[in-house]
């Protein structure tokens, strides 16, 4: 550390810079901790969100799209669509996608 400061108190006080080596580097050992804490980042796959809007006979409006049994959605194939589900599968997993109904109000009620 002192040759440090004799190397910036003339370049301070406008004399000759001496061409000393560092022999102290502060930031040496942060950079071995950040190498030796480096975990690899490995990016997950981005699962899209489904939702499903209608089912018109063996048709499912998911995403702003019809789909059919057998077709493909978020990586997801589809197995089986009812009148109030869809039966997705992916890599032996399921996920159902169910239908939901609003309320709706009729007049005169609250």
């Amino acid at each position: 550390m002192k040759r440090v400061a004799l190397w910036l108190l003339p370049a301070v006080l406008g004399a000759k810079v001496l061409d000393l080596e560092v022999l102290y580097d502060p930031f040496g050992s942060a950079q071995k901790i950040i190498r030796k804490n480096r975990v690899p980042v490995t990016p997950r796959p981005v699962v899209p969100i489904l939702r499903l809007f209608a089912i018109f006979g063996d048709k499912a409006y998911i995403n702003g799209r019809f789909y059919k049994v057998g077709e493909r959605v978020g990586g997801f194939y589809i197995i089986k669509i009812t009148n109030n589900y869809v039966l997705l599968q992916r890599k032996g997993k399921k996920k159902i996608l169910v239908l939901r109904k609003k309320r709706i109000l009729k007049t005169g009620e609250r």
